[in-house]
């Protein structure tokens, strides 16, 4: 026998290898994790900030309306005649 053995049979000159190629493959498993979990988050921001700036506009149209609606209600009742005030 040329080397000695362990853990299943496998030299105990390759094991530290075939450790360290376990462990790469685990670290390139856990980093496409973490870049998928990257996307994820980045296209839940994308959604939301859409959503936001909906809304705002939405309140920024809301409240021209009712600008102008106080203000045609301003002009009306400073047409009126003194008395209907």
């Amino acid at each position: 026998m040329t080397g000695s053995t362990s853990h299943e049979g496998v030299a105990s000159s390759d094991y530290p290898s075939q450790q360290l190629r376990a462990a790469e493959a685990r670290a390139r498993a856990a980093e496409a994790r973490a870049i998928l979990a990257e996307e994820r988050e980045q296209a839940h921001q994308d959604k939301w900030a859409v959503e936001i700036h909906a809304l705002r506009q939405q309140l920024a149209q809301h409240e021209a309306s009712m600008r102008a609606a106080v203000y045609r209600t301003r002009s009306t009742i400073a047409c009126m005649p003194p008395t209907l005030r």
